[in-house]
C-alpha cells in the first residue's frame, strides 16, 4: 500500500528558479542617414530589371556608384524608328533618403536633343514631379524613360522650342536629334 512520505519532507520547501535566459542579440546598425530603403533594395531591383524585356534590350550597362546611386547605359542598338538608334546613353539615378516616398532624382548625363530634357539632362516626366508612387519601381521608370525617348510627350515638354520643331518641323528635329547622338552618345 502506498504511503506518503514523513512530515517532516513536508515542511521543506524549494523555490523554483526559471533558466537564465540567453541575452537577446544586438539590433542591427541603423544604415548611414539617407541611405535606409535604398541600401537594402536596391541590388533587389537591379535584378528584376532583367525580366523586363524592354529594358533588356535598352540597359546595356548598370554600376552602382555609391550606395544610393546607380548609373546606367542605356544603349538604343535594337529600336528602329528612332533617332537616338546605335546611341549610348548614361542616365544616373539618386535614390533620396525618403525613397520610395520621394522619386529618385534622375537626369540624363549624355546630351540629348529632346523636347522632354534640358540641356542638364534633367527628365520632364510627370510622375518624376507630381504624380509619383511609393509603388513605382526602377523598372517602371526605365520603361517610362525609354517610351519618353521613343515617344516625346508634346504636351508637357521642358524645351518649347525642341517641341515646336518636333511638332512642325518633324524631319529637322530627326537630323538634329541623330547629329547629337552621333556626337555626344558614340
Amino acid at each position: 500500500m502506498f504511503q506518503y512520505p514523513a512530515a517532516a519532507a513536508a515542511t521543506t520547501t524549494t523555490t523554483f528558479q526559471y533558466p537564465a535566459a540567453a541575452a537577446p542579440p544586438p539590433p542591427p546598425p541603423l544604415p548611414p542617414r539617407g541611405q535606409g530603403y535604398s541600401v537594402l533594395n536596391i541590388k533587389h531591383a537591379i535584378k528584376k530589371l532583367s525580366f523586363h524585356i524592354v529594358l533588356q534590350a535598352a540597359v546595356a550597362m548598370v554600376v552602382v556608384v555609391a550606395a544610393a546611386v546607380l548609373l546606367l547605359l542605356l544603349n538604343f542598338e535594337t529600336f528602329e524608328e528612332t533617332p537616338y538608334r546605335g546611341g549610348h546613353f548614361y542616365l544616373r539615378i539618386d535614390f533620396t533618403a525618403d525613397y520610395p516616398f520621394r522619386p529618385p532624382k534622375i537626369w540624363f548625363q549624355t546630351k540629348v536633343f529632346h523636347p522632354n530634357i534640358d540641356k542638364e539632362g534633367k527628365i520632364c516626366i510627370d510622375f518624376l514631379q507630381d504624380e509619383w508612387k511609393p509603388s513605382y519601381s526602377i523598372g517602371y521608370i526605365l520603361m517610362a524613360i525609354c517610351s519618353l525617348l521613343l515617344e516625346p510627350n508634346l504636351d508637357n515638354p521642358i524645351s518649347e522650342e525642341v517641341a515646336d520643331m518636333c511638332m512642325n518641323n518633324p524631319e529637322e528635329f530627326r537630323k538634329i536629334a541623330e547629329q547629337w547622338t552621333a556626337e555626344y552618345a558614340s
